[in-house]
């Protein structure tokens, strides 16, 4: 019996340690072949994190971060170093907050600007593996931020992730890396108006938001609350922030906007220090989705946002 167990054991790990070479194998050759996308971005982000100092702003969301924070801006209102992690809803809430977990500084002042879709139940349990390891391509030091529970969607991503490898290698497509951001993955592209054209018969661009009575998920609200009393313990402030919303798609009144930040503040006991409703902003705000600014929106949901953090004081 003893000799069989041994030899089950034996087996286990040998399987598990043909599966880590053939993870490494796969993710680190022929490394660079989405480095030219707009999800890749997300390596000059968590590189500018990992060398910057606190106390700083560090700043969580999807694009609505990317599109709508004027970084230096910011800077110069607060006095702090910014680090905005926001780039891509495709990549998840769930690996840019694991990001910003890892690398928590005592003094640093944590913003959590998620677009309004935080709330769901699989927020941050999925993890979108698709993006993600496109994202971070051959950088397997930042594999670390992916959570135990999700690797077995990593593992399972793997021939997908190759097949797409070879495709992008052969045809990588538009290159908006080094056209859109700076190397600090900060947004540079140039956004004037609104270019998505009518809202109400444009169904691309459509993402109705209806908060009246919407109702935060227990996973979300856990994971939240785990977050909240890790930045605590790291010494960090720790707030959440309302994304810009084009007004057109917002499809509940004000008010329930703003009760919206009342139930998120006592669900995750994380101070919400905007008011919604301040940040319905109209089309001419905003550049080509509901939650994208152009120059001028991103310029005023700035200084609100400045405002806002002087709640925290």
């Amino acid at each position: 019996m003893k000799s069989f167990v041994k030899y089950t054991v034996r087996v286990i790990l040998m399987a598990l340690a043909a599966v880590c070479i053939l993870f490494i194998l796969i993710v680190t050759a022929g490394g660079g072949a989405f480095s030219h996308t707009y999800q890749s971005v997300i390596q000059d982000k968590y590189d500018f994190l990992r060398r910057t100092e606190s106390p700083r702003i560090i700043i969580v969301g999807g694009s609505s971060a990317a599109y709508g924070i004027d970084e230096r801006l910011l800077e110069q209102e607060t006095g702090k170093t910014v680090v905005n992690l926001g780039l891509y809803g495709g990549l998840g809430n769930l690996f840019q907050t694991q990001l910003l977990k890892g690398n928590i500084g005592s003094g640093d002042i944590i913003v959590l600007a998620y677009e309004y879709n935080w709330i769901d139940s699989d927020s941050f349990e999925a993890l979108i593996s698709d993006m993600v390891m496109s994202g971070i391509d051959g950088r397997i030091d930042m594999y670390r931020y992916i959570p135990l529970r999700n690797w077995p969607q990593v593992i399972g991503y793997l021939p997908d992730y190759l097949i797409k490898k070879i495709q992008y290698r052969k045809e990588p497509g538009e290159d908006v890396h080094h056209t859109l951001f700076d190397a600090e993955g900060r947004l540079t592209q140039k956004r004037d108006e609104w270019i998505a054209g009518d809202y109400f018969s444009n169904e691309a661009v459509q993402n109705p938001v209806d908060l009246s009575d919407k109702e935060i998920s227990k996973e979300s609200a856990d994971y939240l609350r785990r977050l909240a009393a890790y930045a605590d313990r790291e010494g960090a402030l720790i707030c959440m922030a309302a994304p810009p919303l084009l007004d057109l798609a917002a499809e509940s009144d004000a008010a329930s906007f703003d009760a919206f930040a009342q139930r998120a503040q006592e669900t995750t006991g994380i101070p919400y220090i905007s008011t919604p409703s301040e940040y319905i902003y109209p089309i001419d705000l905003m550049y080509d989705t509901v939650y994208h600014c152009n120059d001028r929106g991103a310029k005023q949901r700035t200084l609100q946002l400045a405002e806002d953090l002087k709640k925290l004081d």
